[in-house]
């Protein structure tokens, strides 16, 4: 499920962690951590418990994250996109387009 795994990187990020403490804390290496996050392995349910644990969190909090990012859509605006969630409608992400030529070719006249 790549959602979850991008769920759980973000919770380590917002906690200023590492994926090694990550590893650490659930009691497998580093490199079998990296293989699972990366999704050529599943965590277990007691590894995900314990993970979840660790990062502050519940499974439930972690899998609805997961949902969320799998759902998201990205939807176009007047001037750029925005990714939105579609349950919510909520924007994670709006980019703005910029058209360089038109702009140089403005400053240049």
């Amino acid at each position: 499920m790549d959602g979850l795994s991008t769920a759980i990187r973000e919770r380590i990020v917002e906690r200023g962690l590492t994926q090694a403490a990550a590893a650490r804390a659930l009691g497998i290496g580093r490199q079998t951590f990296s293989r699972k996050i990366n999704g050529r392995g599943d965590f277990s349910v007691s590894e995900l418990t314990c993970l979840a644990d660790f990062l502050g969190t519940t499974i439930i909090d972690l899998v609805q994250r997961a949902e969320q990012i799998a759902h998201a859509g990205d939807a176009p605006t007047s001037d750029g996109y925005a990714i939105k969630d579609e349950r919510s409608g909520a924007v994670i992400l709006q980019a703005r387009r910029v058209n360089l030529v038109g702009e140089a070719a403005r400053e240049a006249a």
